[in-house]
């Protein structure tokens, strides 16, 4: 019923294909890779590292899912390919292929333009001043969808070599489609990626989503319409969702996470609750959730899950909103209101949820289950009952040692760095507060520019560096890229850049002081930090 097979394509075969066949699965999130997410890619590339293994399903059974891209071409084939790990980077290819614009499910997904310049074989975002020759138009003509210009023929022959004549591997599994229930065939579906985990090869909350999938009905037409609707509102997965909603079916986190425990969880459930109740407790939980996030917009500035560094930290506000019976957040005392986003905060930064998931949450609403208000100091006691610490301390955010736009290790110095400019009323450097933008229009720009700072030998965990990042307008960034902070701050009004932390020491501004920029900015960042938890 199975065929599992390990396969090499090169990027040329991957940009020619028929992508009517290809979907993401609802589990998968949005494309969130940026313009640096993407050249990195390409360098990677044509420097010959890997850049690991795209993982499918090729199946003729349905799951909710979208294509990869929209394309006018049709599926002539019963069998589709399900991508579950590897979207980011077949969306970059797609996107270099396409010119970086192509549209999803009828939403337009667009990257500025990447440059390469032959001479020093380097590649920069396009900014003011362009070096080289677009990416994507060199590309196209290596694969002849543009007409080809002599006088690169030197430069097409080492794309060719370098970048599209490169493998990339895809882990297929193929699932035959037999007289074996649908159900059963989830079921497997879940116990082979079970296994590749247990492999080291991590797919998120994959199990969650198969076994939800082969389990009986319960439900799941509702959480599924409810999974679309808080993922197109928030960006919000699946896991949280199936967490919360089966515990308010008297579930535990480990019989939800569990296939066979939820299976015959399940069948007690449609037991003991008839439709109606169900759809009730479905409703009842995505006003809860609704409530939830309201409060972390209101008093954050967060408007989508995609800052977050675990989306599991938001499971035990929205069962204390459910109990509670919470309507709207302004139902909740400040007091209240400043508890819940004091144990947010350290509960994100400290990745509380990462590991022992399912423990970690039952204990966490037991603690919730027995308390009339926000249990702040008991689940703080908890927390350092099971990772030994409870308070965000001066050194652990001042000596980074890590890049933080690499992995997730980094996205809690991003989530904080992000709440500390909305409460200092930073703007987007176009005039509007940052709160006022889509989170897709918002984003992480290098004051002291990175190519300028390769240059000079800088490692990637310094260019990185929080005290050398901000949030600003998409297209502000585009404007300032590879532009010295020396000749472009002095533009801002003293106020902006005071909103977001920069010294107001012009000598700190130039490249040679970059390290002193660093620490100073640094400290700016920590004082408001300490100073907003105080006032929690």
């Amino acid at each position: 019923m199975y065929e599992l097979r390990l396969e090499k394509q090169t990027i040329s075969e991957i940009l020619a294909k028929n992508f009517s066949e290809y979907f993401l699965p609802s589990i998968q999130r949005e494309f969130v890779w940026d313009e640096d997410d993407i050249k990195e890619l390409i360098e990677s590339i044509l420097k010959g590292y890997p850049i690991g293994i795209i993982i499918m399903f090729k199946t003729e059974l349905d799951f909710p899912s979208i294509p990869i891209i929209d394309t006018t071409e049709k599926n002539t084939n019963k069998e589709k390919y399900y991508i579950l790990d590897g979207q980011q980077r077949l969306t970059s290819l797609l996107l270099i292929r396409d010119k970086w614009e192509l549209k999803r499910n009828g939403e337009i997904i667009k990257r500025t333009p990447i440059f390469f310049n032959p001479d020093d074989k380097k590649l920069r975002i396009k900014g003011k001043r362009e070096y080289g020759y677009d990416f994507a138009s060199l590309v196209n003509m290596c694969i002849f969808r543009e007409t080809p210009k002599d006088y690169l023929q030197k430069t097409l022959e080492y794309i060719r070599k370098n970048f599209l004549d490169r493998p990339i591997a895809f882990y297929i599994i193929e699932v035959k489609k037999t007289e074996t229930a649908q159900r059963e065939i989830y079921k497997d579906m879940a116990q082979i990626f079970t296994r590749i985990n247990k492999a080291g090869v991590r797919l998120g909350n994959l199990e969650m989503f198969l076994s939800f999938f082969a389990s009986a009905s319960v439900g799941k037409d509702d959480i599924n319409k409810l999974h679309k609707e808080l993922n197109h509102l928030y960006s919000m997965d699946l896991e949280p969702i199936i967490r919360f909603v089966f515990s308010n079916l008297k579930l535990s986190q480990h019989q939800i996470s569990k296939i066979e425990s939820f299976n015959k969880a399940l069948e007690e459930i449609e037991r003991e609750y008839n439709d109606t109740q169900i759809k009730e407790i479905i409703n009842n939980s995505k006003k809860s959730i609704t409530v939830v996030m309201e409060l972390i917009k209101n008093s954050l500035g967060i408007t989508n899950t995609q800052i977050l560094p675990s989306e599991n930290v938001l499971v035990p506000l929205f069962k204390y909103v459910y109990n509670k019976k919470i309507e709207h957040f302004s139902q909740l005392p400040e007091e209240e209101i400043r508890k819940m986003i004091k144990w947010f905060i350290l509960a994100s930064y400290h990745g509380l949820y990462s590991s022992k998931t399912d423990t970690r949450l039952e204990n966490d609403f037991a603690i919730i289950d027995n308390s009339d208000s926000f249990p702040l100091e008991k689940l703080l006691e908890s927390m350092y009952e099971k990772i030994k610490i409870k308070t965000i301390e001066e050194k652990d955010f001042k000596n980074i040692d890590i890049n933080i736009l690499r992995g997730v290790a980094g996205k809690k110095y991003l989530f904080i760095l992000y709440i500390l400019l909305v409460k200092n009323n930073a703007t987007d450097w176009t005039g509007f507060p940052l709160t006022h933008k889509s989170s897709y229009d918002i984003v992480k720009h290098h004051i002291f520019p990175k190519d300028e700072l390769k240059e000079r030998g800088e490692k990637e965990e310094d260019i990185n560096h929080i005290g050398n990042l901000t949030f600003i307008d998409k297209g502000k960034n585009e404007e300032l890229q590879n532009i010295l902070p020396e000749k472009y701050l002095q533009d801002l009004d003293p106020d902006v850049l005071q909103k977001h932390f920069i010294p107001d020491n012009k000598k700190l501004w130039k490249i040679d002081n970059y390290d002193a920029f660093l620490d100073e900015r640094t400290n700016l960042i920590w004082q408001a930090f300490e100073s907003f938890m105080k006032s929690l």
